[in-house]
């Protein structure tokens, strides 16, 4: 039977600790290893170099200042705003006002007031003011109102009078609604003349404001004053094609809101009116004589013209009587129409021929004008917001004024909106009634 190896504990015990210790010096040395791996040397500073001594007078600078002879005016800043209610989707144009982001403030008592008045909570803007014309709701920093005073305004179909008295009650409620800072004026026409209440635009102050409501208050006030406009307002520029300052009605009044560099016009308009073609005598004969308007004719006409001026004041003699507003025409020309209608006047009673600018010269002429003074004063042309005044019934009559309206607020960047007689002008009117 083989023996059984004997076991020698005392060498396995030499060989663990061995082993142990062996363990521990390498653990040791890699940790401080790893240690002065990671750490980072201390900064070394060195001194710099001594420098040599510099000599005053090498410091010395000789400086000339030669003084301005002209102070250069501070830059003008523009921000381009438009109004969102006024952009035709889906066609995006850059067609944008451009406005001065100079505050124009008037002087005087209660210039603080207003801020920001009719914008929410957009911030403060002590220039600009929202307007409500008849209906038509656009803004404005320089805010032009044109009002027809003509007889056109007057007629039975659109209330007379009264009516008229409603409209000076609106336009002095928009003046005195507008923000100390915005810049306005307000000008009246008729034919060939033109008012205006300022040469100049004018901050909307108190005194301003109530000076405006004096003087709107004597246009049309009475059958003594119908369609009485002093022309103390003519264009400045009467060069521009085709028609040269021979401008008449609104035409003439939308000329002076350029030159005026209003940013925002309203009109209020009865008519497209007839812009007639100024002659000499000689070139009226040769057109008469070029659509055969004989002698014959005239003695008829004017005959004619006597006897529907007869009518008339017989007419306005029983109104007269019964306490009733007289009845009011603006031409001859559309009184004789009214009464061959009704059989007063012979309906073979050929009408008088005269020569006016045709719809696309007018409106070529808009056209320039918007341009001459949209580059004269750096900003896109003038928004032009109409209000289309008829009677009763007679917006079908008008379908092609109609459109020619539509055309020019269109084309500059406006609004355009119809009121058919005194219940539709009633129903927008924000003013209180006068007593």
């Amino acid at each position: 039977m083989p023996r059984k190896p004997k076991v020698n504990l005392p060498l396995i015990e030499v060989i663990g600790v061995s082993l142990l210790v062996h363990v521990a010096g390498l653990l040791l040395l890699g940790g401080i290893t790893l240690f002065e791996a990671l750490r980072q040397p201390e900064p070394e500073f060195e001194a710099p170099p001594m420098q040599e001594p510099i000599d005053q007078q090498e410091l010395k600078v000789k400086v000339s200042l030669q003084k301005s002879s002209k102070q250069s005016a501070p830059p003008t800043h523009k921000i381009t705003v438009r109004n969102l209610s006024n952009l035709n989707m889906p066609s995006l144009t850059p067609d944008m006002p451009s406005i001065n982001t100079r505050v124009a403030i008037g002087a005087g008592h209660g210039s603080g007031a207003g801020l920001g008045r009719g914008f929410g909570s957009g911030g403060l803007d002590l220039s600009k003011s929202a307007v409500n014309f008849f209906g038509i709701k656009s803004s404005g920093e320089r805010i032009m109102i044109i009002v027809d005073a003509s007889r056109y305004m007057l007629e039975d179909e659109k209330g007379g009078l009264p009516a008229y008295q409603i409209i000076k009650n609106e336009v002095s409620n928009i003046v005195q609604n507008l923000s100390p800072g915005t810049l306005f004026n307000v000008m009246f026409y008729n034919g060939n003349s033109l008012e205006a209440y300022s040469q100049s635009m004018l901050p909307a102050t108190p005194g301003n404001k109530d000076g405006l409501v004096k003087w709107i208050g004597k246009f049309n006030a009475n059958m003594s004053s119908i369609a009485n406009v002093s022309n103390n307002r003519d264009v400045q520029d009467k060069s521009v094609e085709p028609i040269k300052g021979l401008v008449s009605h609104w035409l003439k009044a939308f000329q002076v809101a350029q030159e005026l560099n209003s940013d925002a016009m309203f009109i209020l308009v009865s008519d497209w009116q007839w812009h007639n073609r100024f002659f000499t005598e000689e070139e009226r004969l040769a057109y008469l004589a070029s659509v055969d308007w004989n002698e014959e004719e005239e003695l008829a006409w004017k005959e004619g013209v006597k006897n529907a001026r007869a009518w008339l004041n017989e007419e306005n003699s029983k109104r007269r009587a019964k306490g009733t507003p007289e009845k009011i025409v603006h031409s001859d020309h559309a009184l004789i129409s009214e009464l061959k209608g009704i059989g007063v006047i012979d309906r073979k009673l050929r009408m008088k021929p005269s020569q006016a600018f045709s719809f696309d010269e007018i409106k070529e002429y808009t056209e320039d004008i918007g341009r001459k003074y949209a580059k004269q004063f750096e900003r896109n042309p003038t928004e032009t917001n109409i209000v289309l005044f008829l009677g009763e019934g007679e917006e079908d009559e008008e379908e092609g004024d109609i459109e020619q309206f539509k055309r020019i607020a269109r084309e500059n960047r406006g609004k355009f909106r119809v009121l058919d007689g005194m219940k539709a002008l009633k129903n927008v009117s924000q003013a209180p009634s006068s007593s």
